[in-house]
């Protein structure tokens, strides 16, 4: 095992003025089968707390106004009991792959998570949201990618503002969710550290490719069996880690090569990937995914969700796939990971999670 003083002699940075100090733990909630990891972050001085969905695959920070109509069943943002609101006054819309969105205009602000205090922040304050929203049970979002992908052209990023503020004792953030965990505690983000209790084994540390998403090179893959045998699988791509993802995504190809190995899983037009509710005893080990020298795994039981309707003993997959630029790992594979995003460096860590 890595040990934590060769961890923090790695990740130490120089930074004249003033001293990284802050070392901060976000513990998340989730809902639905893990369907979206959660945890409470404040707006504003002082502040006032919202449920924000944690999303590295977003620079955008974004939550309900007092001014909208169809956010009441939220938390909304009071900028007259704020000392430190600005007014920015940009438009913004920000819409997901699943059909959702959010509209409104942009503040300057502080967000608080715990003794971590970063300032002018650019929050757009939402006053349209679909439908999808206002049944969810997040009030928002915190975005944690960088400034590249900010839906409002040239607004830096949470995550990079934490950085050029030179907040935290090291430049990154890590990333712990637990399976099955429940609405008290199902994970944590630890800002400005890394846990050592929440790994096995050492961390495998692979650049940045592009920066905007945390993206990744995979170099392929396979599935180990519980018997000792391997069968190739040709998941090779680009990739991106996003907590605000909770399954696979991935090209058809890739879902083919990747489906081929689990008895009589097959795409469906209407209902993509399905396979047997009983796979994980029909089937015993775990897909691996090349990432850097090592390999990165998730069982197959995990592959297998929430029933199909009307269609006995058939189960959704965790991977959906179509056309994608890149693969996305997301909550399915760092609830079997635990994963490092480091800012200062531009790198991402990955560990299997200590069970």
């Amino acid at each position: 095992m890595v040990g934590r003083s060769r961890v923090l002699a790695k990740h130490r940075v120089s930074v004249s003025g003033r001293v990284r100090a802050v070392v901060q733990k976000l513990p998340v909630s989730e809902y639905g089968l893990d369907i979206e990891y959660y945890g409470e972050v404040g707006i504003g001085t002082p502040p006032q707390m919202f449920k924000l969905d944690l999303d590295t695959g977003s620079g955008d920070v974004w939550l309900p106004s007092r001014a909208c109509a169809v956010c009441q069943s939220h938390r909304t943002f009071d900028v007259q009991r704020s000392q430190t609101f600005r007014n920015d006054g940009r438009h913004w819309r920000v819409s997901y792959g699943d059909g959702s969105y959010a509209s409104g205009n942009t503040i300057i602000d502080t967000v608080t998570i715990g003794d971590l205090n970063v300032t002018n922040q650019v929050i757009g304050l939402a006053n349209q949201e679909s439908s999808v929203y206002q049944k969810d049970i997040v009030d928002g979002l915190l975005g944690l990618g960088y400034s590249g992908i900010s839906s409002v052209p040239g607004t830096k990023s949470f995550v990079d503002n934490l950085f050029d503020q030179n907040l935290l004792q090291q430049p990154l953030f890590s990333v712990y969710l637990k399976k099955n965990g429940d609405s008290q505690y199902a994970g944590e983000y630890l800002f400005g550290a890394i846990d050592d209790t929440k790994y096995t084994g050492d961390i495998e540390w692979v650049p940045v490719t592009r920066q905007r998403f945390w993206e990744i090179r995979v170099s392929g893959g396979h599935f180990q069996s519980t018997d000792g045998s391997t069968t190739s699988m040709d998941i090779g791509g680009d990739a991106i880690i996003d907590t605000g993802t909770t399954l696979l995504v991935m090209s058809l190809p890739q879902a083919r090569s990747l489906h081929r190995v689990i008895p009589d899983a097959h795409y469906d037009p209407l209902l993509g990937w399905v396979l047997p509710c009983n796979t994980a005893s029909r089937i015993s080990g775990s897909i691996e995914f090349n990432i850097g020298s090592k390999s990165f795994g998730i069982p197959v039981s995990d592959f297998v969700r929430e029933p199909v309707k009307d269609l006995d003993d058939w189960c959704f997959s965790a991977v959906t796939s179509g056309e994608v630029p890149m693969m996305i790992l997301g909550d399915i594979f760092i609830k079997n990971n635990y994963v490092i995003f480091d800012r200062g460096n531009n790198m991402v860590g990955i560990a299997p999670v200590r069970l």
